[in-house]
């Protein structure tokens, strides 16, 4: 049995699902497992401590035990992960067992002086048809509940076939990209930002790219998130930090004053307790002023562990690092909290940017970002700029730079000085008036 809660641990779990497998062989019975794993358990262990979060396993293992029935079988598997065993799962339909898990577990518990909402993501496998042996049945229960943890939590899902393909894809995904890194194989492109009132390029962020051999190319929406959950997400960053801090000093060496250039942090970046040392490794290894990195962090980034990442970005302002928040505007970020946020520049997402000369509300909740952001002493990007519709709405508004596939898509380290050369050609365009901004543009 488990130490901590007294519930069967992962041995007796298994020696228990292969009697109840034997017997429903004989019986032609149904038997469901329910793979739980609770929702932002490392959150409570990293701010409230270990023995906050055993408190919460305990209790936890209480409330999954009150909402089962006498014949289901609970078991911890370890860390925060428990499962349950139902037969009969034809006759009771294992997602009716599995809200009410759900509802016992969501009652706010107070884990000291904290009250903390209880959330779980549950994956459900039945046998026969997910699973003969217990390894395959417990395998595709824990492949259901990744997916219910990737669509957000607080949820069950059913396994589904398709979901095996998917993890078979991303394994070979894990084992590729380690092998990229490993060889250099990735590359960076560049997409420009510009001073809209002038044409200048006053930045760029780098975006990773990757070319397999075999499989073409990788998205990064696809490989990203691999990256993140194979914990190779810290080796990719610090190389494309580097790789874009030394393209820097190579434009830089040719005359060609880009400003900036942006790395994205991820959110296990921002958990890392030496990120900072990493930045400023790169920084000094490619001999670069810490002024011309800036670090981009998402909204979602910043919800998610508010206190610990504003403590990393403080830390980094104060060695000189330029910090942004990315798709500003779709996140969690508090009026009250705005104010308190250690960043110098808010991106405007795309999703408000789109439909700004169009849509007047859409343009009113865009001013009133720059306007805000101005008050605050904060610079503004308009990401996703695509039309001079667009564009002289944004220069109306007073936004500080534009971003976006009307200028120009991501590029290479090489075609940037070209671009910059091709750009200042055409900066007289922008210092016609803003009410004939879009006809200049367009012509």
């Amino acid at each position: 049995y488990d130490d901590l809660t007294a519930l069967p641990n992962r041995q007796l779990f298994r020696d228990r699902l292969r009697q109840v497998l034997a017997h429903a062989k004989r019986t032609g019975d149904h038997v469901a497992l329910i793979y739980i794993d609770l929702d932002r358990f490392k959150n409570v262990n990293d701010s409230l401590g270990h023995t906050a979060g055993d408190e919460l396993l305990r209790l936890a293992a209480e409330r999954l035990g009150s909402a089962i029935r006498d014949a289901d079988t609970l078991a911890r598997l370890g860390g925060d992960e428990f499962i349950v065993i139902a037969s009969g799962a034809r006759e009771s339909p294992p997602h009716v067992l599995a809200e009410r898990l759900q509802a016992a577990l969501g009652a706010v518990a107070a884990i000291g002086d904290v009250k903390h909402h209880v959330e779980a993501s549950m994956g459900i496998a039945v046998h026969p048809q997910d699973g003969e042996s217990a390894e395959v049945l417990l395998r595709n229960a824990d492949t259901a509940m990744y997916r219910a943890k990737a669509a957000g939590g607080g949820r069950a899902v059913y396994f589904e076939e398709e979901m095996n393909r998917t993890a078979t894809r991303r394994l070979d995904l894990e084992q590729r990209l380690r092998v990229a890194l490993s060889q250099g194989a990735l590359s960076l492109a560049y997409q420009p930002k510009i001073r809209t009132h002038d044409g200048v390029v006053c930045g760029v962020e780098a975006l990773a790219r990757w070319n397999d051999a075999e499989l073409g190319c990788v998205s990064p929406a696809e490989f990203i998130p691999v990256a993140e959950e194979c914990g190779l997400v810290g080796q990719l960053g610090e190389w494309a930090m580097r790789e874009a801090c030394s393209a820097y000093q190579s434009w830089r060496a040719r005359g060609i004053d880009v400003g900036h250039v942006g790395v994205n942090v991820s959110l296990r970046q921002a958990r890392d307790e030496q990120f900072r040392q990493c930045v400023e490794r790169v920084l000094t290894e490619t001999r670069t002023s810490p002024s011309a990195l800036e670090l981009e962090v998402t909204e979602s980034t910043l919800a998610e562990r508010p206190r610990q990442v504003i403590a990393l970005l403080d830390e980094l302002r104060a060695i000189g690092v330029r910090i942004a928040i990315d798709d500003f505007g779709v996140g969690y970020s508090s009026m009250a909290a705005l104010g308190q946020l250690p960043a110098d520049v808010l991106k405007i997402d795309r999703s408000f940017i789109e439909h700004c000369a169009s849509r007047p509300e859409a343009a009113s909740i865009v001013e009133a970002i720059i306007c805000m952001a101005h008050a605050l002493g904060k610079l503004t990007v308009a990401e996703g700029v695509e039309t001079p519709q667009q564009l002289a709405v944004l220069r109306n508004f007073g936004c500080d730079m534009i971003q976006g596939y009307l200028f120009a898509r991501p590029m290479s380290a090489d075609d940037l000085p070209r671009f910059c050369a091709s750009l200042n050609a055409r900066r007289q365009e922008f210092l016609v008036p803003a009410a004939d901004f879009g006809r200049a543009i367009a012509g």
